[in-house]
């Protein structure tokens, strides 16, 4: 029988992780029932301010004589790997995936999904579920079942350590890294950042991923896995189809919604030069037919913020992000993950053909006697915008899951094409 697992919430504060647990259900159950896709990773809205730490979610389709057996076993690893979570939450769908599911899944990845609307669906669908303290969880498991990749996704190979290394610091070589990204780009991406030789591919917490390798297909993960050097041994690998880099969150338009929370895309004029403020952020307001909001860009995104300082009033831009909520002494802010320049007006600079002096005063007549030279002729003038219209986004250590890389542009799935490669997982035994 077709079946779907989603699991969400399983995070702990000594460090646990969703995609950890979702590890030990793929070891324990991996000979007792067939795989029909990769355990998927789904990053839901990462706007919503009480989510967990990557706000991911994991699903698992599969078939099994006995899916119900199955998810009795699922609920006691869960409960085995929960210490000082209270908000875990697990689901089982049997056969094909209900459209409101489907539904609730496209949603959290724009808004905030409320419990009272997650539950009417459960009922509704007779979908059995599992759920720890506020079980809030169920949620993004839902979210996570109902979205099924069907279009663009890329992959996710992520190592695990022993547990005894747990909270140590992570051993790899930063030039392995850096060799890894030369080889494999644009087959893989965000792997280390350049500007400060950071490498990208560690988190900073302390749970049990070693490393993860974000690319467009599992054999190029496990190709570019070869090239590092590490001084640990992986205790267990997987790799996870996911909707990462694909920006997704923000094919929404906010045009006249800008509640909190909401993730989309806003396109407006610049009305007034962009500030900075104390700590380095930017803010710069931009107004379409609707509304006009002011946009902030934070000091972690380092050069990003030039290209707002350079906008003038009447520029055409579009950015992306998601909404901040308002309070009594701030408006609405759009946090901006990536700016798109889509006509900037002339700032010309008038000068003399023959002897390149600059003319300070307005040119009324095309034809003009210039004063130092005192020729008759043509004005001819340059651009002296310091921008283009064009594409730009934060560097990779200030990128969000989501954001789609721009060496992704033009390279976007249209389907799946339902083939699992043999090696997807490994554990050491």
């Amino acid at each position: 029988m077709l079946a779907h697992i989603g699991l969400d919430d399983t995070d702990t504060i000594k460090g646990g992780c969703t995609t950890y647990v979702a590890t030990e259900i793929i070891k324990k159950t991996l000979p007792k029932i067939g795989f029909l896709d990769y355990p998927r990773l789904i990053r839901l809205n990462p706007n919503i301010p009480w989510k967990t730490k990557g706000n991911a979610a994991i699903a698992i389709s599969f078939t099994s004589d006995d899916p119900e057996k199955i998810f009795d076993e699922i609920c006691g690893i869960i409960e085995n790997q929960l210490s000082d979570n209270i908000n875990a939450g697990t689901v089982l769908i049997k056969g094909n995936i209900p459209s409101d599911v489907k539904s609730i899944a496209n949603e959290a990845l724009f808004s905030i999904v409320k419990m009272k609307e997650v539950k009417k669906v459960i009922n509704r669908n007779e979908i059995k579920y599992g759920i720890w303290g506020k079980g809030s969880g169920i949620k993004g498991a839902l979210a996570a079942v109902g979205n099924t990749l069907n279009e663009d996704h890329t992959y996710e190979l992520l190592t695990y350590r022993s547990k005894e290394k747990w909270g140590s610091k992570r051993e790899i070589i930063n030039e392995s890294v850096y060799k890894m990204d030369k080889k494999t780009h644009p087959l893989t991406f965000n792997n280390y950042d350049y500007d400060t030789g950071r490498v990208l591919i560690t988190p900073n917490s302390p749970d049990p991923v070693f490393f993860g390798i974000r690319g467009e297909s599992p054999q190029v993960l496990l190709d570019a896995f070869k090239i590092l050097k590490i001084g640990e041994k992986v205790e267990r690998y997987v790799i996870y189809r996911t909707n990462q880099g694909t920006g997704i969150h923000l094919e929404q338009c906010l045009e006249s919604n800008l509640n909190a929370y909401r993730s989309g895309y806003i396109k407006g004029m610049v009305t007034r030069k962009a500030r900075i403020e104390r700590g380095g952020h930017l803010f710069i307001p931009i107004k379409n037919s609707v509304n006009e909001i002011m946009c902030a860009v934070y000091e972690p995104s380092g050069s990003f913020r030039k290209k707002f300082i350079y906008l003038e009033p009447g520029d055409i831009i579009e950015v992306g992000g998601g909404i901040r909520k308002k309070t009594s002494n701030h408006p609405s802010v759009l946090n901006v993950e990536y700016l798109r320049i889509i006509r900037i007006l002339p700032k010309l600079i008038f000068y003399c053909k023959n002897c390149k002096k600059k003319i300070n005063r307005p040119i009324k007549k095309i034809e003009f006697k210039c004063q130092k030279c005192g020729k008759k002729q043509i004005v001819n003038y340059e651009d002296n915008r310091q921008i283009k219209p064009g594409l730009f986004l934060p560097p990779a250590r200030a990128q969000r899951h989501l954001t789609k890389p721009i060496n992704r542009f033009g390279i976007e799935k249209k389907v799946w094409d339902k083939s699992i490669i043999r090696n997807w997982c490994g554990f050491k035994e």
